[in-house]
């Protein structure tokens, strides 16, 4: 029988039920994560690091990382930004990113002259689309 075979029809054990776990289960901690708050980096470190990447040219990059004496976190950001840079997508940088700075947060800030109240009307699509307003009961 090729391929994998199915456990029901081979009359073979699952390999993990509810009594049959693997002893590392679960979703493994950030490496990244814990680099970050055991070497107490902060947001600012984590942006100038990013901010020095974004200025060197590719070759410089690629020296960084194999060059040991610089820290294995601007290698591994090194790494990670030149990956992104060659699928043209910045999906690792963003994710580093918000893991150690936190994701951006935007707002929106609505305001009236003199701090009045914004009024708020609500009314149906058919209402729009027939031009009338509904009573309110």
């Amino acid at each position: 029988m090729a391929g994998n075979p199915n456990p029901n029809r081979s009359g073979l054990k699952p390999p993990f039920s509810t009594e049959n776990q693997p002893k590392n289960r679960g979703r493994k901690p950030s490496k990244l994560k814990a680099f970050v708050e055991h070497n107490d980096l902060t947001s600012d470190d984590v942006t100038m690091l990013a901010k020095m990447i974004v200025d060197k040219k590719e070759d410089e990059l690629k020296s960084m990382i194999k060059d040991e004496s610089n820290p294995m976190l601007a290698r591994l950001f090194v790494r990670l930004f030149l990956e992104d840079w060659k699928t043209g997508r910045f999906d690792n940088l963003s994710k580093i990113l918000d893991r150690a700075v936190g994701p951006v947060v935007n707002k929106s800030e609505l305001s009236t002259k003199n701090d009045k109240p914004i009024a708020v009307q609500m009314v149906t699509l058919s209402e729009v689309v027939n031009g009338s307003k509904s009573k309110s009961k």
